[in-house]
């Protein structure tokens, strides 16, 4: 029997609709907000890219390969990020909308882009960084959920194109100054360290 046979009314379900979720890679990305926080303002922030680490894709277990829904294995993207872009609405309570786009380099000649939509949500709201402190320290921390879509040409990777990622993260904030910036005003810099998984 399906839905469109039931005689039942909305909301008399008594089960949940099976569902899975298969883990497949792990993404961190730093932010630097492009603008002081005002709020009531969405303010611009740019991916920060670092060579502190050779590839910002990983598999927490250092698995090359995993095994997509159909049961085919595929490979685990190598990936740095190349840039990034989204913008984050100041304010005092609730989840704030995240739209966005990351590209990579990969270990193919093809760059890989993710656009994604999702929310975050700081503790005591992202009016927290309208706040700057005088020095270097960590400011509120929070989480992040997205779900993505991938496009990139190499066969290698395109798994990826074929399925919408979900993503899981934490957040974490610092104000910080760079050694270049010291006669200026420091910067709200936003961490993201996602856990991406495919819905089956």
């Amino acid at each position: 029997m399906t839905a469109l046979d039931s005689n039942l009314t909305w909301g008399e379900r008594d089960a949940l609709y099976a569902k899975h979720l298969d883990y497949v890679f792990s993404l961190e990305a730093t932010f630097r907000l492009l603008a002081p926080a005002v709020f009531g303002a969405k303010v611009p922030m740019r991916v920060v890219t670092s060579t502190e680490h050779e590839w910002d894709t990983f598999h927490v277990l250092d698995e090359n390969f995993m095994r997509t829904p159909n049961g085919i294995l595929q490979q685990v993207p190598r990936a740095k990020l190349a840039f990034g872009n989204d913008a984050i609405l100041i304010r005092d309570d609730g989840a704030v909308a995240l739209e966005g786009t990351f590209v990579f380099e990969t270990d193919t000649p093809d760059r890989l882009s993710m656009h994604y939509s999702g929310a975050l949500t700081l503790a005591g709201g992202t009016q927290r960084l309208c706040f700057e402190p005088d020095e270097e320290s960590a400011g509120p921390k929070g989480s992040a959920f997205i779900a993505s879509t991938q496009d990139v040409a190499n066969p290698k990777y395109c798994w990826m194109v074929k399925n919408r990622l979900i993503g899981v993260g934490q957040v974490t904030t610092v104000w910080r100054k760079t050694p270049q910036e010291a006669n200026e005003r420091g910067y709200w810099y936003l961490k993201f360290d996602y856990d991406l998984y495919i819905a089956s």
